[in-house]
């Protein structure tokens, strides 16, 4: 048995050490990329563009929330557990339920809204529902354009609002601990 864990615990370490080094997948520099400065590079380069999606998901929702910088994964009792932690919905007092919203705006004409509602049925089985909705406020268009001195052109400005949605179920199964689940649509 011995030999088994060892074994075992031998090849997660080499998974793991193969998948740090594995590292992105290199490719070529599109040609119509402005700028000067890359013709030392050897192909191919790596260039990152775009790399994240669905930022507006992280945003906090709360004063509470803010105020602990998002780490709320262990606050029990709170209907703002519909986006953090679904599993705390079964820790709401009573068989009542709670409403929370706000209104948030940034610099940059960046705004966002929340709300949602949390209710605990029977003490034991806990629901939640929670809407999130953000505008960015009007961009600046731009596309690449190597004919351009800058490297760019503009062209029409355009609006960004992105939403999102969660369903979220909790049982509470002792007075300490509870599962839960949610179902999130952006």
């Amino acid at each position: 048995m011995r030999k088994v864990l060892f074994l075992a615990a031998l090849g997660l370490l080499l998974a793991g050490i193969g998948a740090a080094y594995a590292g992105d997948i290199p490719r070529k520099r599109d040609p119509e990329l402005p700028g000067t400065g890359f013709e030392g590079y050897p192909e191919p380069i790596l260039i990152k563009v775009a790399q994240a999606g669905f930022k507006f998901l992280d945003y906090p929702i709360g004063a509470r929330t803010a105020a602990l910088a998002g780490a709320v994964s262990t606050v029990a009792g709170d209907a703002h557990s519909v986006f953090w932690n679904p599993a705390s919905l079964g820790f709401i007092k009573g068989r009542g339920g709670e409403v929370f919203g706000g209104y948030t705006k940034w610099i940059a004409d960046i705004t966002y809204g929340y709300g949602g509602i949390a209710f605990n049925v029977n003490g034991v089985n806990a629901f939640g529902f929670g809407y999130m909705m953000v505008d960015n406020g009007t961009i600046q268009g731009a596309k690449v354009n190597s004919g351009n001195p800058e490297g760019y052109e503009l062209t029409s400005p355009f609006q960004l609002k992105e939403y999102a949605m969660s369903f979220a179920y909790a049982r509470k199964i002792t007075d300490r601990f509870a599962i839960g689940g949610a179902f999130k649509m952006a």
